[in-house]
């Protein structure tokens, strides 16, 4: 009687080890990097990510070359498309002889004035003759009149407060008082900021702790190391990022966990 009790319980200890769940294939986690995605996607997952009504505050980061301009005018056009954004004022001040970008060209602060009061075109293109803080200026007017506005620095060099005699930046600081409102207070009434970036170190700290996202490009040596150490990028993201081809990124958002994704064109 005793045997036959004794072949029950290791019976029932057999079903009992047999009925516990194994977790599926499908849950274990996606390495980081594998899934590649077209940028639509990303410039979706960015849009999406923003509260309605709200502007976006875009630090585009990555060596030149590699993709960060036409990521951002990408997203601009998508913003439009959404009627997210009715005019985008860029500050093209790298090149005085030839402008990088299409769109109504302006020399002057009453030009632009005047060209944002009468056409509102879709992009107005600030070049030399316009300051910096001057054009982020007709942003703030603009945002603050009601318009869904973006402000689209080509480069950092051209918004830092630079020092009279070696031009150089004094510090992380912006050019003038418009360039920080953008970046402090701009969000809430509809503006956007799109800041491309090839030497993090150069970035305001109004800028850093205020983005909303993050669109990585390929980058290494100490522009990686330092966005590394300013969190920018998430540590187990460095080696994928230093081998993005170029018009290859990663989207990083300041309070959620990085989706591994590798977004491409397309």
């Amino acid at each position: 009687m005793q045997k036959v009790q004794r072949s029950k319980s290791k019976v029932s200890q057999r079903k009992a080890v047999a009925a516990v769940p194994r977790a599926p294939e499908s849950a274990t986690p996606r390495t980081p990097g594998e899934e590649h995605r077209p940028q639509s996607a990303a410039i979706d997952l960015i849009i999406d990510a923003t509260p309605a009504g709200e502007g976006m505050r875009i630090l585009d980061l990555g060596a030149s070359g590699k993709g960060k301009t036409f990521f951002a005018l990408r997203a601009v056009k998508e913003l439009q498309r959404r009627r997210m954004c009715s005019t985008a004022i860029i500050l093209d001040l790298k090149d005085p002889e030839r402008p990088q970008y299409d769109g109504e060209l302006v020399h002057s602060i009453d030009e632009a004035r005047r060209v944002l009061l009468e056409e509102q075109p879709p992009f107005l293109v600030c070049r030399p003759g316009i300051a910096a803080d001057e054009a982020a200026q007709l942003a703030q007017d603009a945002a603050e009149a009601g318009e869904k506005v973006a402000f689209f620095a080509d480069e950092m060099m051209p918004v830092l407060r630079l020092n009279k005699d070696t031009g150089e930046p004094t510090a992380q600081v912006f050019a003038g008082p418009a360039l920080t409102w953008l970046q402090l207070q701009g969000r809430g009434l509809g503006a956007t900021s799109f800041l491309l970036v090839n030497l993090p170190r150069l970035v305001p700290g109004s800028a850093l702790d205020n983005a909303t996202a993050y669109v990585c490009f390929g980058m290494g040596g100490r522009s990686l190391e330092y966005s590394l150490d300013l969190r920018l990028i998430p540590r187990q993201a460095a080696s994928i990022v230093a081998k993005l081809e170029r018009g290859e990124c990663c989207v990083f958002f300041p309070d959620r966990e990085w989706d591994g994704i590798i977004y491409g064109p397309g």
